[in-house]
Protein backbone atom coordinates (compact mmCIF):
# COMPACT_ATOMS: atom_id res chain seq x y z
CA UNK A 1 0.00 0.00 0.00
CA UNK A 2 1.48 3.48 -0.67
CA UNK A 3 0.27 6.74 1.37
CA UNK A 4 -1.29 8.04 -2.16
CA UNK A 5 -3.86 4.96 -1.54
CA UNK A 6 -4.82 6.03 1.80
CA UNK A 7 -6.41 3.84 4.22
CA UNK A 8 -9.84 2.63 4.66
CA UNK A 9 -10.91 1.37 7.94
CA UNK A 10 -14.88 0.47 8.17
CA UNK A 11 -16.56 2.04 10.54
CA UNK A 12 -17.71 -1.17 12.40
CA UNK A 13 -14.35 -2.25 12.85
CA UNK A 14 -13.48 1.21 14.72
CA UNK A 15 -16.50 1.48 16.82
CA UNK A 16 -17.47 -2.58 17.67
CA UNK A 17 -13.33 -3.85 18.02
CA UNK A 18 -11.99 -1.10 19.03
CA UNK A 19 -9.65 -0.43 16.10
CA UNK A 20 -7.34 2.75 16.02
CA UNK A 21 -4.74 3.38 13.78
CA UNK A 22 -1.95 5.64 14.53
CA UNK A 23 1.16 7.11 12.20
CA UNK A 24 3.59 8.90 11.74
CA UNK A 25 6.79 9.97 9.06
CA UNK A 26 9.54 8.25 10.50
CA UNK A 27 11.50 9.00 6.88
CA UNK A 28 10.72 12.67 7.27
CA UNK A 29 11.74 12.55 11.00
CA UNK A 30 14.53 11.25 10.64
CA UNK A 31 15.83 12.78 7.32
CA UNK A 32 15.87 15.99 9.09
CA UNK A 33 18.07 14.34 11.83
CA UNK A 34 22.09 14.05 11.37
CA UNK A 35 23.64 10.77 11.33
CA UNK A 36 24.60 10.80 15.30
CA UNK A 37 21.32 12.33 16.61
CA UNK A 38 19.48 8.63 14.64
CA UNK A 39 22.10 6.53 16.26
CA UNK A 40 21.21 8.21 19.54
CA UNK A 41 17.44 8.24 19.05
CA UNK A 42 18.08 4.39 17.98
CA UNK A 43 20.34 4.31 21.50
CA UNK A 44 17.38 5.52 23.32
CA UNK A 45 14.51 2.83 21.95
CA UNK A 46 17.47 -0.05 22.72
CA UNK A 47 17.70 1.04 26.19
CA UNK A 48 13.93 1.61 26.53
CA UNK A 49 13.34 -2.42 25.35
CA UNK A 50 16.45 -3.38 27.39
CA UNK A 51 15.11 -1.94 30.24
CA UNK A 52 11.49 -3.12 29.92
CA UNK A 53 10.11 0.42 29.77
CA UNK A 54 8.52 -0.83 26.02
CA UNK A 55 5.90 -3.74 26.37
CA UNK A 56 4.23 -5.20 23.31
CA UNK A 57 1.62 -7.79 25.36
CA UNK A 58 2.09 -11.65 23.50
CA UNK A 59 -1.58 -12.81 23.63
CA UNK A 60 -0.05 -16.46 21.74
CA UNK A 61 2.46 -17.84 20.18
CA UNK A 62 2.15 -20.47 17.32
CA UNK A 63 4.34 -22.93 15.52
CA UNK A 64 4.84 -22.80 12.06
CA UNK A 65 2.62 -25.92 11.73
CA UNK A 66 -0.10 -24.19 13.25
CA UNK A 67 0.05 -21.04 11.03
CA UNK A 68 -3.90 -21.06 9.99
CA UNK A 69 -4.55 -21.22 13.85
CA UNK A 70 -2.77 -18.28 14.31
CA UNK A 71 -4.04 -16.44 11.66
CA UNK A 72 -7.57 -17.28 12.87
CA UNK A 73 -6.65 -16.44 16.29
CA UNK A 74 -5.26 -12.90 15.08
CA UNK A 75 -8.24 -12.37 13.03
CA UNK A 76 -10.84 -13.02 15.62
CA UNK A 77 -12.84 -9.85 17.61
CA UNK A 78 -11.90 -9.59 21.18
CA UNK A 79 -8.06 -11.03 21.38
CA UNK A 80 -5.64 -9.23 23.58
CA UNK A 81 -1.95 -9.09 22.69
CA UNK A 82 -0.31 -9.98 19.42
CA UNK A 83 -0.10 -13.13 17.90
CA UNK A 84 3.19 -14.60 17.31
CA UNK A 85 4.55 -17.64 15.04
CA UNK A 86 7.64 -19.31 15.40
CA UNK A 87 9.37 -20.60 12.38
CA UNK A 88 11.49 -22.40 14.18
CA UNK A 89 8.82 -23.82 16.51
CA UNK A 90 7.87 -22.68 19.88
CA UNK A 91 10.41 -25.12 22.33
CA UNK A 92 13.41 -23.36 20.43
CA UNK A 93 11.87 -19.59 21.28
CA UNK A 94 13.50 -17.80 24.27
CA UNK A 95 10.84 -17.58 26.95
CA UNK A 96 8.13 -15.21 25.98
CA UNK A 97 5.88 -13.93 28.76
CA UNK A 98 2.18 -14.63 27.33
CA UNK A 99 -1.19 -12.83 28.73
CA UNK A 100 -3.02 -14.64 31.11
CA UNK A 101 -6.11 -16.74 29.52
CA UNK A 102 -4.29 -16.84 26.42
CA UNK A 103 -3.37 -19.86 24.16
Amino acid sequence: MSLAEGVTVPNAELVYRGISLHGFMLGRHLARRTPAQVRALYAEVAADIARGDVAVPVGAVYPIERIADAVRHAQAPGHDGKVLVAPTGVDRLPPVPVLQGAR
